[in-house]
């Protein structure tokens, strides 16, 4: 009896453990490209902003009281639904912020990168990931 339950006890930790399965597709992932130092013109209040080149997508920077955002808007694409996803950084640390998922066509999908008052956030680049 007792071999029984350590198993058990050892089986419930690797199902805890074991990562777990947001989507059962596989997203497509189009890297971003490098940065461009001349003919570009990136807005000046996004220092380190990276165009992101995805076929069918278009992207809108906005602002936020204490940082930056991304709206993406893909008319076509891979699959069924997308998101936007968000490399975030400020002075002290790098993060990323995903956005939600929404129909291709038909819905836009958002991110924000928050800091705060002192150390706001930018979007450092970005990329769409297709469903």
């Amino acid at each position: 009896m007792r071999k029984f339950i350590l198993g058990s006890v050892a089986a419930a930790a690797a199902l805890l453990l074991a990562p777990a399965v947001a989507e059962a597709a596989t997203p497509v992932h189009y890297p971003a490209p490098a940065p461009v130092s001349t003919g570009t013109a990136y807005p000046a209040s996004f220092p380190g902003y990276y165009p992101s080149y995805t076929p069918g997508c278009s992207f809108t920077p906005h602002h936020l009281y204490s940082g930056e955002g991304i709206r993406a808007f893909c008319e076509s694409g891979p699959g069924w639904d997308y998101r936007v996803v968000a490399r975030c950084g400020n002075t002290r640390t790098e993060w990323l912020e995903f956005g939600e998922i929404v129909p291709i066509g038909r819905d836009s999908s958002s991110v924000q990168c928050r800091g705060s008052d002192f150390d706001p956030g930018h979007v450092l680049d970005y990329r769409v990931d297709f469903f």
